[in-house]
């Protein structure tokens, strides 16, 4: 039982040992004060920067299109008929007036016979009412017929006058009814399928379309817009924010390959009234297809100028992202410490987001370096630019 203290003084005095060893060890290894690599604290590090430089950037807004025809028309008979021929091809571009169908039928023919007829008959009757009123009108200069026997005549002269030209308006409805025996094209643009064969019986004002019209040059393309995003842009104009707006603003065109599509449209429609399901207003904007590439329902990219206003062009590489995917940049101070910014973007200009708030004039955005640094570090600045590759090129700012 005695041997035990000793045991355990002799292990104390052991680890004392070894503790004492380890202090002297590296009380040797430590560089002295003031020495090489001594001192209370290493440099800080690099960051390099670039001076921000506000300038007048034109504005746009992104939207989704789709393509509309500028017109459609169905093409529907006007006559009962049995189809003959059809006159067109489909999917063929027709003009204004080009026949299209050709109806068999024989009534309207039968009826314009009997106007052609009825016509003739009261001409006759006129002709005889004309004689009859120029002897009666001799005998009343010369004093031999009576006053009420001429007012007869005039009266029978003036009813086979009227009986004539009912007979004419007969004729011209008799022919309208056999010319829409051809049934023509309202308008010019794109025919699509036929619904119907040759054979078929169509009656006049049928539910049924027999084809439709399309004009696809200029075509529509309507644009939706959330009605908030439309009144901040109004009240931005306003207040004059953003400068040399127009009232038919340009819009450029993406097709949905990232193809840009050449001709240019103008928007040349606002709807009045706001969607009640999404808070969505429609724009629409008118553009050239002379190719007819582009075709109703297709999918397309709008970007709609509206102006120019003061914004601060930030290299992409310098636009980092929070953990809640907010836009931040890194800015350095004027005691040289790091000071994180929430930045709002719109769009991107080459290599370069377009900066609305978050940056001003002056301020020294951080360039390279973000590994080494975080809010609040102290940082040495080294002052640089950017090329239109995003490599960045610096000095020491002395």
């Amino acid at each position: 039982m005695g041997s035990h203290p000793l045991r355990l003084a002799a292990a104390l005095c052991v680890a004392l040992g070894l503790a004492a060893c380890e202090d002297k060890t590296a009380a040797s290894a430590a560089p002295p004060p003031g020495g090489p690599g001594g001192g209370m604290a290493g440099a800080p590090p690099e960051a390099a920067y670039m001076i921000v430089r506000a300038e007048q950037v034109p504005r746009s807004v992104d939207l989704p299109g789709r393509v509309a025809p500028s017109a459609v028309a169905d093409v529907r008979p006007q006559a009962e008929g049995v189809i003959r021929r059809m006159l067109f091809k489909e999917g063929s571009q027709v003009k204004a007036g080009d026949p299209l169908f050709q109806l068999e039928a024989p009534r309207p023919q039968i009826a314009a016979e009997t106007a052609q007829t009825a016509l003739v008959k009261a001409q006759a009757s006129l002709a005889a009412a004309q004689a009859a009123y120029d002897r009666s009108a001799s005998l009343y200069s010369r004093g031999f017929l009576s006053k009420a026997n001429m007012d007869t005549a005039t009266t029978a002269l003036r009813a086979a006058q009227a009986d004539v030209e009912s007979a004419q308006a007969g004729v011209r409805s008799a022919r309208v009814t056999v010319d829409y025996g051809t049934i023509r094209a309202p308008i010019s643009g794109r025919i699509g399928k036929a619904a119907v064969n040759v054979g078929d019986l169509v009656t006049a004002n049928q539910a049924t379309a027999l084809a439709t019209i399309r004009q696809l040059d200029p075509v529509y393309v309507d644009l939706a817009d959330t009605s908030a995003n439309i009144l901040r842009l109004r009240e931005e104009i306003q207040a004059g924010q953003i400068g040399g707006a127009s009232a038919e603003p340009k819009v450029r065109f993406t097709l949905e390959t990232g193809t840009p599509y050449a001709p240019e449209g103008r928007i040349s429609l606002t709807d009045m009234v706001v969607s009640e399901s999404t808070s969505a207003l429609t724009l629409r904007a008118t553009v050239s297809n002379p190719d007819g590439l582009l075709l109703p329902g297709m999918y397309l990219r709008a970007s709609v100028e509206l102006g120019s206003s003061s914004a601060v062009l930030a290299p992409q590489r310098t636009v980092l992202r929070n953990s809640t995917g907010e836009p931040i940049a890194y800015v350095i101070d004027a005691q040289n410490k790091i000071e994180s910014r929430k930045l709002t973007l719109n769009g991107a200009r080459g290599n370069a987001w377009v900066v609305m708030d978050g940056l001003k004039e002056g301020d020294r955005l951080v360039l390279d370096g973000f590994q080494k640094i975080s809010p609040g570090s102290t940082v040495r600045g080294l002052e640089g630019s950017v090329d239109e590759n995003g490599v960045v090129a610096q000095e020491l700012r002395r």
